[in-house]
């Protein structure tokens, strides 16, 4: 590899193990037959953690190939770290989540590693065409994830309602490119000549399409029946490695461009501020689970939104990153748990089962309420820490009144994530339900386990 020229295939090393696994698998797939649902998962697993290993190797280098059309560096590292160990979860979670609804795991690993290697490229992106082939690339696969289970309706109305916008948003990204070309004379993220009529549009395009890909409003509606309906595993790889590559470009296109445009960095300030409201007014009235943590990722949303408003190319990173991370980790921890307690016939778990619920399964319970208070940035969680030194970076930057309002909105939060700990813990259990019997150790457990007890231990230890 050379040592930083135009064309370092650093970029492209996590990505091998990703294809090689892709590739395998639709080669093996006609000879392992019946076998292909034990196997596959735990292959396709290994393909990912080596890539997510190849990934945290080389997090310290800096490279870009094909003169410049990907790059690695601290953000596509950590944002493709959080990629693929979405994409890890996922898959380990998939075994018991298929035997339970008698579904396939063979077709549903190979899309989870389609999509990773889409996603992780985007990541890498700084050219719009680039990334508008990465992202579909992903995007089919992932359409065809959120309606995987073919035994429920809700399913298949996911993977419509997921469609439909993706469509739109595509065509967006498409034209904003156009536009940017237009105003720039390039489609590289970053080019000078973003003013003007024409930049202003493309500036608008750019950021309506990144904002269907990362849920924020008005562009969320999409985001609750999705994740409501779609297999958990599936749901659990949108919720922390979609948005993961979502926020890698929008926060490159802000980083590089919109300094030199002052209404872009208004439209972020606005669209935060509106995110983190809708989201956290929404999810009071919210009695299921999964819907609850479809409006946190929306509000979560708007708090890294509130990280970007502002930032300029010279700024730091890492309090962004920081909270991507902990919020992934604290997401898989919550999401883990969902698949686990969920109810085998509707896919659902409604808040009113889980009352009780610390009696019958103690440690599940704690996991689950260690990622729920995470996620609503209680101390001293990795939310806590996240969420201080976003806020912090943000104040720095002048947007004083953005900071009080995401205090205030966490604040609201705090109220729909305390109903699933105050069913768990303080009230009786329903007469008449009953939870499946569940293995003392299973994927689900320890996932929850890692989500919980690593976003304790990573506040513990402080931001970066």
């Amino acid at each position: 590899m050379s040592g930083g020229g135009g064309n370092d295939w650093t970029v492209l090393m996590p990505l091998l193990p990703l294809l090689v696994g892709a590739l395998a698998l639709l080669s093996a797939s006609r000879w392992l037959k019946g076998d292909a649902d034990r196997a596959v998962p735990w292959f396709a697993g290994s393909a990912l953690g080596a890539s997510l290993l190849l990934a945290l190797v080389l997090s310290a280098r800096r490279a870009t190939a094909f003169d410049g059309l990907l790059a690695w560096d601290a953000l596509s590292a950590v944002a493709s770290a959080v990629v693929l160990g979405g994409a890890l979860a996922a898959v380990l979670l998939l075994p018991d989540h298929a035997r339970r609804r008698g579904l396939g795991s063979g077709d549903f690993s190979l899309l989870v590693l389609l999509a990773a290697t889409g996603l992780v490229l985007m990541c890498c992106a700084r050219e719009w065409l680039t990334a508008v082939l990465a992202l579909e690339s992903a995007s089919v696969c992932l359409y065809a994830l959120a309606g995987y289970d073919r035994t429920r309706a809700s399913s298949a109305e996911a993977a419509l309602k997921y469609f439909l916008p993706g469509a739109v948003a595509t065509g967006l990204l498409l034209y904003g490119a156009a536009c940017h070309y237009g105003a720039t004379g390039s489609t590289r993220i970053g080019a000078p000549g973003l003013t003007g009529p024409l930049g202003l549009l493309a500036s608008g395009l750019l950021l309506s399409a990144l904002a269907f890909k990362a849920g924020l409003v008005p562009f969320h509606a999409w985001v609750p029946d999705v994740y409501a309906g779609a297999p958990s595993p599936a749901t659990a790889f949108l919720a922390a490695s979609v948005k993961a590559a979502a926020f890698a470009l929008l926060a490159r296109f802000a980083m590089l461009s919109l300094p030199g445009c002052p209404a872009g960095t208004t439209l972020l300030v606005v669209a935060a501020l509106a995110t983190m409201t809708f989201a956290n007014l929404a999810g009071l009235a919210q009695t299921a689970l999964k819907r609850l943590l479809a409006y946190s990722a929306i509000a979560h949303s708007g708090y890294l939104l509130v990280g970007l408003a502002g930032i300029r190319s010279g700024d730091s990173l890492s309090p962004l990153l920081y909270y991507l991370v902990a919020y992934a980790l604290l997401t898989l921890g919550a999401f883990a748990a969902a698949s686990a307690l969920e109810d085998s016939v509707t896919g659902g778990l409604e808040i009113s089962r889980m009352r009780g619920l610390a009696r019958r399964r103690p440690v599940m319970s704690l996991m689950l309420a260690f990622c729920l208070l995470g996620l609503a940035g209680f101390p001293p969680t990795a939310g806590f820490v996240a969420k201080v030194g976003l806020f912090s970076a943000a104040w720095e930057r002048g947007l004083g009144f953005l900071v009080v309002a995401a205090v205030l909105n966490s604040v609201v939060a705090l109220a729909y994530y305390l109903k699933p700990i105050l069913a768990m813990f303080l009230q009786p259990a329903p007469e008449g339900v009953e939870l499946e019997e569940a293995p003392a150790w299973s994927a689900a457990s320890v996932l929850a386990f890692v989500g919980g007890a690593g976003g304790l231990a990573m506040g513990l230890m402080g931001s970066w």
